[in-house]
């Protein structure tokens, strides 16, 4: 939850018009007029990315451009979702490969903070995965026009930019 001067917001946190149409939740009396609309095409993977991180970043834009999710406002999200991924599997090889010995100390506190650090990128992949629409309790909320075959004219579209036109 995002904090101004030590103060937690209050209340949900907005949804987009994009999730809220691709949701089926969209209602024009509660949208957002001067909401920014972002191009589909991501681009190419940022020069600063690992190999690994490049093919997570390949493997990722394939998926979601086949569901008509992302956007180049993604761009940030995807690449740390990127960087923590490849983090994440690297902890994870670091957990199997090192031996646990119960009676050296100093093995327990490195299984200990490897262990923690696992877990902390884990909960990182899980929610950016999820603002994404990639778990199976999020997908089941998310519609895509190019799953459906639409063109993204559908009729809550058209509904959405006559009522828009309309205001002005």
């Amino acid at each position: 939850m995002a904090s101004v001067k030590g103060m937690k917001q209050k209340g949900r946190p907005r949804v987009p018009t994009a999730v809220k149409l691709q949701r089926g939740t969209f209602q024009p009396c509660r949208a957002t007029p001067d909401e920014p609309k972002y191009q589909k095409e991501i681009g190419a993977p940022p020069c600063d990315l690992s190999d690994a991180q490049k093919v997570v970043w390949e493997r990722m834009v394939s998926l979601m451009t086949e569901s008509g999710v992302l956007t180049i406002a993604d761009r940030n999200c995807l690449h740390r979702y990127c960087v923590h991924f490849v983090s994440w599997l690297q902890a994870s090889a670091a957990l199997e490969t090192t031996e646990l010995d119960p009676s050296d100390e100093d093995s327990v506190k490195l299984w200990s903070k490897l262990q923690k650090i696992e877990h902390s990128i884990d909960k990182q992949c899980n929610h950016a995965e999820a603002m994404f629409g990639l778990t199976p309790a999020d997908r089941s909320r998310v519609r895509s026009a190019v799953a459906n075959g639409s063109d993204g004219n559908s009729p809550i579209d058209l509904l959405r930019d006559k009522f828009f036109a309309s205001q002005n």
